[in-house]
């Protein structure tokens, strides 16, 4: 038999060390590879979908006196300033505080400035309206058939918690009347419609005023 033992050349050299890399999937595009950001992204999402509270179950809201239960402000309350459900936080006047770098802006230098960073929800609770306490919640019908918030626990007096005035205020302004975007209401009633596809057709192609001859028709 011949013994096949030739020098290797420039070119089997490349062959060999091509054969025996293995490239990952991700590194030629494949379909099924996930970028870094977007798989950062969707840790994300799923990270605060599991700690999502449900809307049914939520019972704080924007000017109702809460106490902390966890964290470095633990025993003290104050009042909400505002909510975030899509995150499950809670952010508290005065509490919570964290030092905040600001960027200069123009003649302005930057600055160091103190704000409330956010407290999640399983970390407040509300507080009693007659004791102070953290209490739990719960729901009742009153005889007027308005539900309301009770106040349940150990601590709890078993008083109603009004819902607080800023709560019932919208933020942004309902739009409310006939803007200048909007349809009028006569135009609205207009017929439309044209029967027969050759009329569609032609309509299509002459334009607009084609439906309006056929709309005299009619």
């Amino acid at each position: 038999a011949r013994d096949d033992r030739r020098p290797l050349t420039a070119d089997r050299r490349g062959a060999n060390r091509a054969s025996s890399v293995v490239v990952h999937p991700r590194a030629t595009g494949h379909r099924g590879a996930m970028s870094t950001p977007f798989r950062k992204a969707a840790y994300k999402l799923k990270k605060i979908a599991a700690n999502a509270v449900p809307s049914s179950s939520w019972n704080i809201y924007r000017g109702d006196r809460v106490v902390v239960n966890a964290g470095k402000d633990r025993g003290e309350s104050g009042i909400v300033a505002r909510v975030d459900r899509e995150k499950s936080m809670v952010y508290v006047n005065g509490l919570n505080v964290v030092k905040k770098h600001v960027r200069g802006r123009g003649n302005e230098p930057g600055r160091v400035v103190s704000v409330e960073s956010g407290l999640h929800y399983s970390k407040v609770s509300l507080a009693d309206p007659v004791s102070g306490a953290a209490v739990r919640v719960g729901r009742m019908f009153l005889d007027d058939g308005t539900k309301v918030r009770v106040s349940r626990g150990r601590l709890a007096s078993g008083s109603v918690i009004p819902m607080p005035q800023e709560a019932k205020t919208r933020r942004s302004v309902r739009a409310t009347g006939t803007g200048p975007a909007d349809t009028p209401a006569k135009v609205l009633k207009q017929k439309t419609h044209v029967s027969g596809g050759g009329d569609l057709f032609q309509g299509l192609i002459r334009g607009p005023s084609a439906f309006d001859d056929l709309r005299r028709e009619e």
